[in-house]
């Protein structure tokens, strides 16, 4: 059974519109951290990179397309915190963008949704960042 932690952490990434997990136990290894610190170094923010930006078709909702890609040599699972802010910086939305069992080197395209409709102009920011080893 595979645990997730995620901790509150700082930006990483945004876009504007218009090691291992292994314990070598019976329980993995988690592993969770900031996107980004306050240095602007974080344990998984080469993991997770913002691909686009923008608003679903049919609701007008927030969305963002996460790329994550397992820089480790053994499969772990993500969570990936993303906020959606307004042209004046004002918090809209958040969502959460997950993959499971991702394997060593492996890359996959996953999608955070907000909810609620929000204007044209927003930007997308990946917040947080959680790592949990399966293997």
């Amino acid at each position: 059974m595979a645990i997730l932690v995620v901790v509150g952490g700082s930006v990483a990434f945004a876009l504007h519109t218009g090691d291992d997990g292994d314990s070598g136990g019976t329980a993995p290894a988690v592993s969770t951290g900031p996107a980004q610190d306050a240095a602007g170094q974080g344990q998984f923010k080469d993991d997770v990179k913002i691909d686009s930006c923008g608003l679903t078709d049919f609701t007008k909702s927030p969305s963002a397309e996460v790329v994550i890609t397992n820089h480790g040599q053994k499969s772990a699972d993500y969570q990936v915190r993303v906020e959606f802010s307004d042209a004046t910086g004002h918090l809209i939305s958040q969502g959460v963008a997950t993959t499971t069992g991702l394997a060593g080197g492996a890359s996959v395209k996953e999608s955070a949704q907000g909810t609620g409709p929000a204007g044209d102009d927003i930007t997308c920011k990946v917040t947080e960042v959680g790592r949990t080893g399966v293997n």
